[in-house]
């Protein structure tokens, strides 16, 4: 049953224009940076280096989906999870065969989850390609310090090979998408309380808004590292010369956190749902 909620799902008309509007980002920095004769004074985080390897096209798009567009296309998926079966009345036939609530649930929590990862390749993807294609592919320099690089920075760090820099951008992105599970579960979790999906769409992204700001709230720095959002640009450091892996990982693992939180409220609610009305 998984593979056909996963056919349905990448089937639908909805999640490949989603998909589109994902790669069209990376494509649009590069073909704008292009376009601009390389002007990258105020650019996003790494847009800037796009000129000095195409790598960074897919780097760039990483880190200016992560932090807001791709939680919130996320959103619309997880919503539409469990509410979008009840909606269209299609819930009650799915249970009514011979699956149980809890394999209906992990299966849909799959489902998010997969997508999650889907859309950070697709992101880096697109990137890459649109990088190397108006600019170049070589020996990739990386960034020195902690910081993300300036935007008309000059990267001087160690230079990666064009085989170690596409495996730390495939890394980066499966980073990208496995710590979005805990949103992905908090997203089914909203979906199992309303049989409207763009009510849990909605929850959703006020929660996304909430932890930003309270990641930006300096008065508020004792919770920020239990906060979801706090790492989720830690994959950049994967482009840091002498940087440790230290925050990538505690993204990952916050994110596992939460998704085992937030799967445990889902199927405690999913289980006592009244699906007859």
């Amino acid at each position: 049953m998984l593979r056909d909620e996963l056919g349905l799902m990448f089937g639908r008309l909805r999640i490949r224009v989603l998909l589109l509007a994902l790669a069209a980002v990376p494509v649009g920095y590069a073909v704008g940076v292009h376009l601009s004769g390389h002007a990258t004074h105020d650019a996003p985080p790494f847009v800037g280096q796009i000129p000095q390897n195409g790598v960074y096209g897919g780097v760039a798009g990483l880190a200016t989906t992560a932090p807001v567009v791709l939680p919130l296309l996320l959103a619309v998926v997880a919503g539409d999870a469990i509410a979008g079966e009840a909606d269209f009345g299609t819930l009650r036939s799915l249970l009514t065969a011979p699956i149980s609530r809890g394999r209906l649930l992990l299966i849909k929590l799959t489902t998010v989850c997969v997508f999650a990862v889907v859309a950070a390749l697709v992101v880096a993807a697109a990137g890459l390609l649109a990088g190397g294609v108006l600019f170049h592919l070589g020996p990739v320099p990386t960034a020195l310090g902690a910081e993300a690089p300036a935007p008309d920075a000059q990267l001087t760090g160690p230079a990666l090979s064009v085989v170690a820099a596409l495996a730390r951008l495939l890394l980066a992105a499966l980073v990208c998408g496995v710590q979005l599970f805990g949103f992905a579960a908090l997203g089914v979790f909203l979906s199992t309380l309303t049989r409207i999906p763009l009510a849990a769409t909605i929850a959703a992204g006020g929660v996304l808004g909430a932890a930003i700001a309270t990641k930006s709230a300096t008065f508020l720095k004792a919770v920020q590292p239990a906060l979801p959002t706090t790492y989720w640009d830690g994959f950049g450091n994967l482009f840091h010369s002498g940087q440790s892996l230290e925050d990538p990982v505690r993204a990952v693992l916050i994110s596992l956190i939460y998704f085992l939180v937030f799967s445990a409220a889902a199927w405690l609610k999913f289980r006592r749902a009244d699906i007859a009305t």
